[in-house]
C-alpha cells in the first residue's frame, strides 16, 4: 500500500512542480494580452490545483489515522470533483477563444458559477445519499450507482471541443483534446492517475503547439512581436469591441539598407531602433509586420505630435552597427481603428501600405482614414467582380481608333476593356488590372480578354475598311508566362483570326526579364504579329536599351506628348527623330485636338491616337465609326 502512495505522490508532486515551472515560464515571455493566453494560465493554475487536492486525498485515503475522518474525506473528494469540473470549464475557455467565438465565451465567463454552484450543491447532497461516490467505514472509495453524472459535463466539453477544433483545423488543439479524452476513459476504468498525466500533457501539448509567446515573436528582431501576433490582438480587439489604437512607424529605406549592411547587420539595426521605439514610449505592445513597419498597439490614445517628432528627430540621426552607422529613414502613421471598413489586423496592415503607396512623396506623418479604408474595401469588391468576370465571361470589348495622317484613315484600333459587372457596374481598367496583376487573375483574364477579341475578330471584317492592325495590351505579368505566344496563337487559331494582324503592346516594365522578352518577340514575328514599345516617356526611359529589342513601332504616352505642348519641355522632338532613326513607327497618345495632329503629323509622328479621333468605343460601334468617318473624308 505504502509503496502506491509513493509512487502516486511522486508523480503529483512532478506534475505540480512541472506546471509551476511552465506557468513562471509562460508569464516571463511577457505573452500578449489574448484572451486565449489568459485562459491558458489560468488553466495551468487549475491543474496545480486539481493536484494538490488530489495529493492530499490521495495521503489522507492511504493514511490510517484519516479513515476513520468520514466527512473529511467526503469533503477533499467532493472538492477534487468540483475542481475538475472547473478544469473543463477552462477548457471550453480556450476553444470558444481559439475559435473566435467572444459572444458565447463571454456568457459563459459570466455564467460558469453557475455550474460550480450547482456541482457543489450535488456533491453537498452525495454525502447523504452516496449516489455519486461513498465511503465504506474502512474508508475505501466506491463509485456509486450515478457517478457517470460527475463525467458528463467533462464529456461534453471534450466531444465539442474535439469537434470544433477539426472542423477549423486547430489540429494541435484537436490531438491535446484527444490525449484528454484517453485519459478520462483510463481513469474509469483503471482508478489511477492516468487523468491528472494525460491533462498535463494535453495543457502542454496546447502550449508547445499553439499558445508558446515564441509563436508571435518576430523572427529577426528580439523583444518584438511580429505580424501573426498583431493580426490576433486587433482581431480580438475588434470581435470584442475593445477601443484601441495603432500607430505605425514606417521603414522607407528598407530594401537600400539591407541590400548595403547585409541581412544580419542591417536587423542589427533595426533591433537598436526598435529599443529606442520601447523607451521613448513604454505604452502598448510593439510589432514589427510584413510591411515593413513598426507598429505601437495600446488601449489608450498617445500624443502623436510628441512621439512623432521624437522619432523624426531620432532618425535625423545614426544607428550604430559594429563599427558602421545606418540612418534610418521613417515615416510615421496614425490608423484611424474605428474606420467602418476596417474590419481586422490585415485590413491595417493593407491598409497603411496602401497609403504609404499613395503618398509615397508627401509628409512624414501621414494619417490612414476612412478614405483609404473605403478604397481597400472598393478594391476587395472589384477583385471578386473579376472572378465573376471570368467565371461568367463577361468582359466588353471597346475599341479606340488610331488615325493614319498620311492617308487620313483610321487603320488600326488598340483593345480596352471593361467589366461590366451586376454587383459594381461599370468598372474601368485602371481600376481592375493593377489588382489582377497582383493577384494573379491576370492569367485568365488576359486570355479571356484576347479571346473576346479574336471573337469579334472572327466576326467582323475589319480588313475591308482598313483596318491593318490591332492593338493588344501585354501585362508585365502575364509576360512571365513563357507559353504566352502559343497560348495567343491558339485562340487566335480556334477562331480563324490571322494572328498578323496582332500588335502586341509591351511596357517598359515587362523588361525587367529581357531574355523572357526577347523570346516572346522573336515567336511574335515568326507568327507574322509584332510588338510595340507602349507608354514610352513613363518612368526611367532608356531609349538606347529600348532598341536593343526588336520593336516595330513605338507609342509616345499622352503625358509626355501633353508637356511638349505645354511648352515644358522640346524633348519629343529629340525622341521621335531617335526613334526615326531606329526605324520605329510612332505612335503619338493623348491627341485633343486638330493643332495637335496637325504638329505631330509635321514632326514626322505615323500614327496619332486620342480624343480628338474618338474615345474609345464599344466594338459593337466601332466599324461604323470607322466607315462614317472615312465617307466623311471623301
Amino acid at each position: 500500500m505504502f509503496e502506491y502512495l509513493l509512487q502516486d505522490s511522486v508523480i503529483l508532486i512532478s506534475i505540480i512542480l512541472t506546471e509551476l515551472a511552465f506557468l513562471r515560464y509562460y508569464h516571463a515571455q511577457n505573452p500578449l494580452p489574448l484572451k486565449r493566453n489568459e485562459i491558458v494560465s489560468r488553466l495551468f493554475r487549475a491543474i496545480v490545483l486539481l493536484s494538490i487536492v488530489d495529493f492530499v486525498v490521495t495521503v489522507f485515503v492511504q493514511d490510517r489515522m484519516f479513515k476513520e475522518q468520514i466527512g473529511l474525506l467526503y469533503g477533499l473528494i467532493s472538492v477534487y470533483y468540483l475542481m475538475y469540473q472547473h478544469l473543463f470549464t477552462h477548457i471550453l475557455e480556450y476553444i470558444l477563444a481559439k475559435c473566435h467565438k467572444y459572444k458565447y465565451l463571454e456568457m459563459l465567463q459570466k455564467k460558469s458559477y453557475l455550474l460550480l454552484v450547482f456541482v457543489a450543491i450535488v456533491l453537498m447532497m452525495n454525502y447523504y445519499f452516496g449516489n455519486m461516490f461513498y465511503l465504506v467505514s474502512t474508508g475505501v472509495y466506491i463509485d456509486g450507482r450515478y457517478y457517470m453524472l460527475l463525467q458528463a459535463i467533462p464529456i461534453m466539453i471534450l466531444v465539442y471541443s474535439m469537434v470544433i477544433s477539426f472542423k477549423e483545423r486547430h489540429l494541435g488543439v484537436f490531438y491535446a483534446m484527444l490525449v484528454l479524452a484517453v485519459g478520462t476513459i483510463m481513469q474509469h476504468f483503471t482508478n489511477t492517475i492516468a487523468l491528472e498525466i494525460c491533462i498535463v500533457f494535453s495543457v502542454n501539448l496546447l502550449y508547445v503547439t499553439t499558445e508558446s509567446p515564441f509563436f508571435f515573436e518576430s523572427e529577426n528582431i528580439k523583444g518584438v512581436y511580429n505580424t501573426k501576433g498583431f493580426i490576433a490582438l486587433i482581431n480580438q480587439y475588434k470581435q470584442t469591441k475593445q477601443d484601441f489604437y495603432v500607430y505605425g512607424i514606417s521603414i522607407q529605406n528598407f530594401d537600400s539598407l539591407k541590400k548595403r549592411y547585409g541581412s544580419t547587420d542591417f536587423y542589427i539595426g533595426l533591433q537598436s531602433f526598435s529599443q529606442w521605439l520601447k523607451e521613448v514610449n513604454q505604452e502598448g505592445y510593439l510589432f514589427y509586420t510584413n510591411n515593413q513597419c513598426f507598429n505601437i498597439i495600446t488601449t489608450t490614445a498617445l500624443d502623436t505630435e510628441d512621439l512623432a517628432q521624437d522619432i523624426y528627430e531620432r532618425t535625423k540621426k545614426s544607428f550604430k552597427i559594429h563599427q558602421n552607422e545606418m540612418y534610418i529613414w521613417a515615416k510615421f502613421l496614425t490608423v484611424k481603428t474605428n474606420s467602418a471598413y476596417c474590419l481586422n489586423g490585415s485590413d491595417i496592415i493593407n491598409a497603411e501600405q496602401f497609403a504609404l503607396d499613395i503618398y509615397a512623396e508627401k509628409d512624414f506623418q501621414l494619417a490612414v482614414g476612412d478614405k483609404i479604408f473605403a478604397q481597400l474595401n472598393y478594391n476587395t469588391q472589384v477583385e471578386e467582380a473579376i472572378q465573376r468576370s471570368i467565371d461568367q465571361h463577361n468582359i466588353e470589348i471597346y475599341i479606340q481608333p488610331i488615325y493614319n495622317p498620311s492617308t487620313k484613315k483610321i487603320e488600326g484600333g488598340e483593345i480596352l476593356t471593361r467589366i461590366n459587372d451586376e454587383q459594381l457596374g461599370l468598372i474601368m481598367p485602371n481600376d481592375f488590372i493593377s489588382l489582377a496583376e497582383k493577384n494573379g487573375s491576370i492569367f485568365e483574364l488576359s486570355l479571356l480578354i484576347f479571346e473576346e477579341t479574336c471573337h469579334y475578330l472572327s466576326q467582323n471584317d475589319l480588313e475591308s475598311q482598313g483596318i491593318k492592325f490591332i492593338n493588344v495590351n501585354c501585362s508585365p505579368v502575364q509576360f512571365q508566362n513563357i507559353n504566352l505566344v502559343t497560348e495567343l496563337k491558339g485562340i487566335s487559331d480556334k477562331y480563324g483570326v490571322f494572328f498578323s494582324i496582332f500588335d502586341f503592346e509591351v511596357t517598359e516594365s515587362n523588361m525587367n526579364s529581357e531574355n523572357l522578352l526577347k523570346n516572346h518577340i522573336a515567336k511574335m514575328k515568326e507568327y507574322h504579329a509584332t510588338a510595340s514599345l507602349d507608354d514610352f516617356g513613363t518612368g526611367g526611359s532608356d531609349i538606347f536599351r529600348l532598341t536593343s529589342y526588336d520593336f516595330t513601332l513605338a507609342k509616345l504616352d499622352k503625358s509626355l506628348v501633353w508637356k511638349y505642348f505645354d511648352r515644358k519641355t522640346n524633348i519629343l522632338v529629340d525622341i521621335i527623330s531617335m526613334f526615326k532613326n531606329e526605324n520605329l513607327q510612332i505612335v503619338a497618345e493623348g491627341v485633343e485636338t486638330k493643332e495637335m495632329a496637325d504638329e505631330l503629323a509635321i514632326l514626322g509622328c505615323d500614327y496619332l491616337q486620342g480624343y480628338f479621333f474618338s474615345k474609345p468605343l464599344p466594338a459593337e460601334e466601332f466599324l461604323d465609326f470607322v466607315k462614317n468617318y472615312h465617307q466623311k473624308q471623301e
